[in-house]
């Protein structure tokens, strides 16, 4: 995962994942919360997920933790969903749709296509999702 350059990446210190934490009243992934202090906001150069079922998924930057971010990931976490607090927002497509944490089936990362509030199912943890993303 440490190989990637990743680009726009923004300062996140620990204190500020658990005010996140303390918002959402969920412990987020260790894995995630191990690699986002580096990758806040951070973008790689034409990425993309791929699924059998959706076929490649552009993946466009990492959510910016920070309180003062434009679109702040806590605040999306209050309305995906019809405001369900079941998905945690984690990146960004591009298109507004979310990779997010689904917070109710042990943090599996999934796609959530906002348009039509519906969730598929991607793999089981984030470091297998930023494993798994190819550029190019």
């Amino acid at each position: 995962m440490n190989k990637r350059r990743w680009i726009g990446c923004k300062k996140l210190t620990k204190a500020d994942i658990l005010k996140v934490e303390d918002c959402i009243k969920t412990r987020l992934p260790e894995d995630y919360r191990n690699q986002i202090i580096k990758i806040n906001n951070g973008a790689l150069q034409r990425a993309y997920y791929s699924t059998k079922d959706i076929g490649e998924i552009a993946y466009s930057r990492n959510m910016d933790l920070s309180k003062n971010a434009t679109t702040n990931a806590v605040e999306l976490y209050k309305i995906l969903d019809g405001g369900s607090k079941s998905y945690f927002p984690f990146g960004s497509v591009g298109n507004g749709d979310y990779m997010c944490f689904d917070l109710k089936k042990n943090n599996r990362v999934v796609l959530y296509i906002n348009e039509i509030q519906k969730v598929y199912y991607l793999c089981d943890t984030f470091t297998q999702f930023i494993d798994g993303l190819t550029e190019g």
